[in-house]
């Protein structure tokens, strides 16, 4: 939860303010089985006193699995909650040095895994590497904002300090207002999809 005025380049260089402790933690398992998770915490979001309660739901098959998750939102005391709110993933897709298989699709653009971008409206994106052949595609139940940029490291070589990829970090936002005793919730799914079986390749 940050600040509703936070940029892509807040998030992405780790400057936005965090108004609540959410992130700080431990949720306590509400529900468990065999392909589901609930999880609860009472948390303070800017001085306002709000209940999270998060699913994860795992489906699909061993070549396209899907994750489905639900966050919810409930206002139980204090004052009215002006925040943007985010739900953040981060993946590799092995795309250090501008790797050309490995991308980025969002609004029908797509570009490298290795930098960053925005967009408004999103309802749809995707991001793979066709070199191994694999795309995760995210579906959202709301239209949202998606910021992305590349997670990166310092290393000392022999040439000097370097800047090395490890993966793709994907947020998910929207500004929120929420008064007490009102509820907020989205639902983000996740499907990938493989275009060979290492599995039969290993035989």
């Amino acid at each position: 939860m940050e600040i509703r005025d936070a940029t892509p380049g807040d998030w992405a260089s780790a400057r936005a303010t965090d108004l609540g402790d959410a992130v700080d933690g431990a949720f306590s398992v509400v529900d468990l089985g065999q392909d589901r998770l609930v999880t609860r915490r009472e948390a303070l979001i800017a001085d306002a006193h709000v209940t999270i309660t998060k699913t994860l739901i795992l489906g699909g098959d061993r070549r396209t699995p899907t994750l489905e998750s639900q966050v919810r939102f409930e206002h139980r005391d204090g004052p009215a909650v002006d925040a943007r709110l985010g739900l953040e993933w981060a993946l590799t897709m092995l795309g250090g040095g501008g790797n050309p298989s490995a991308w980025w699709d969002v609004v029908g653009t797509r570009t490298g895994h290795d930098v960053a971008g925005e967009a408004g409206g999103v309802t749809r994106l995707a991001q793979g590497n066709d070199y191994i052949g694999i795309a995760v595609e995210t579906v959202l139940d709301e239209p949202a904002d998606a910021w992305w940029a590349p997670i990166e490291t310092v290393s000392n070589s022999e040439s000097g300090f370097e800047r090395v990829y490890q993966g793709g970090a994907l947020l998910l936002s929207w500004p929120l207002r929420l008064s007490p005793g009102e509820t907020w919730g989205r639902i983000v799914r996740h499907r990938v999809t493989t275009d060979r079986d290492r599995a039969d390749e290993a035989m």
